[in-house]
């Protein structure tokens, strides 16, 4: 195996890239293929496009209040005067956007992932029931929440009724990451239908944490030297839960059943590879350039879903 000149290192609650010249091992005497490097902003553009190719736009009537039933049978709900723009309610026609994400495929090429934090105790990977990015504009200006919105969804899209679920609000962290914080409020089940609020527009989770108790362990992932923390992102699936992706955010439970999932750009097409384990203390995970396959992102978002 050649020789790794950067590792993704997880430690406690960071992710780290350090030099690895005095990592050595046999040398891969196989022929290296020459490719583009892909460069930080090739790599954000293709997940960004994906993004924006999940986003339903629809125009609604808000002067009474609007309900919105999406093709997967959610229902956004706005009740007349919450929508409000420069402190002024807001009536007639209005711009909804909405992207749904339930699978790790999806959220994989999107780069929508599901780490929760934790007050005081860092953060935990969340099991979805759902997340979603909802947000109102007119005329170009955007809209915000005077008083919460309402949202229901079918429970069946993510395998069924799960009684632990809480809403979350998400944002953006410093590192490109999507993360997630609880807020108040219930998430009632009616049926086969979880019914919530939404405090204002963005991102929003109908999640619950997975609380693992088993002890937990520091988790390294080398990559191909091409490849750095700006064209790369690594991220954690686990075994037969298909509603969750995590990126790399701490320290893992000993003995987790997980996929880890390298993913870079390539002339337009997505490059990953995987590596399916049970975590065990002081993990290493390498990936070299050779085991990586280019394809489209229709493609890696039904391998990634049919991942066992």
């Amino acid at each position: 195996m050649k020789k790794l000149k950067l590792l993704f290192i997880v430690v406690v609650a960071s992710l780290c890239f350090n030099s690895c010249s005095d990592c050595t091992d046999e040398t891969d005497t196989r022929a290296i293929t020459p490719f583009d490097v892909p460069t930080p902003q090739e790599f954000e553009q293709i997940q960004t496009d994906v993004f924006d190719g999940m986003i339903q736009l629809v125009q609604v009537d808000v002067t009474n209040g609007f309900n919105y039933v999406a093709a997967s049978g959610v229902t956004i709900s706005i009740s007349p005067n919450c929508l409000q723009i420069n402190g002024l309610p807001v009536t007639g026609i209005v711009d909804l956007e909405i992207a749904e994400f339930y699978d790790k495929g999806e959220m994989l090429i999107s780069n929508t992932t599901t780490v929760g934090n934790i007050p005081g105790a860092g953060r935990d990977l969340l099991i979805s029931g759902g997340a979603f990015f909802i947000r109102v504009s007119q005329n170009g200006v955007f809209a915000s929440l005077a008083c919460s919105g309402f949202i229901s969804v079918p429970t069946g899209i993510t395998g069924g009724n799960d009684p632990d679920m809480l809403p979350f609000s998400g944002s953006v962290n410093a590192a490109g990451n999507l993360e997630w914080t609880q807020i108040n409020g219930e998430v009632n089940i009616d049926i086969d239908t979880y019914y919530t609020q939404f405090p204002e527009f963005g991102w929003f989770n109908i999640d619950r944490f997975l609380n693992d108790p088993r002890p937990t362990t520091a988790v390294q992932v080398a990559v191909p030297q091409e490849f750095n923390s700006e064209n790369t992102r690594v991220y954690l699936a686990l075994q037969g839960e298909p509603n969750s992706l995590a990126y790399l955010y701490g320290e893992l439970p000993i003995g987790l059943e997980v996929h880890i999932i390298f993913l870079s750009e390539s002339n337009g097409d997505f490059r990953y590879a995987v590596e399916t384990l049970t975590l065990e203390q002081d993990q290493l995970v390498i990936f070299t350039r050779q085991q990586t396959e280019v394809v489209t992102a229709a493609v890696l978002k039904d391998r990634i879903n049919a991942l066992p």
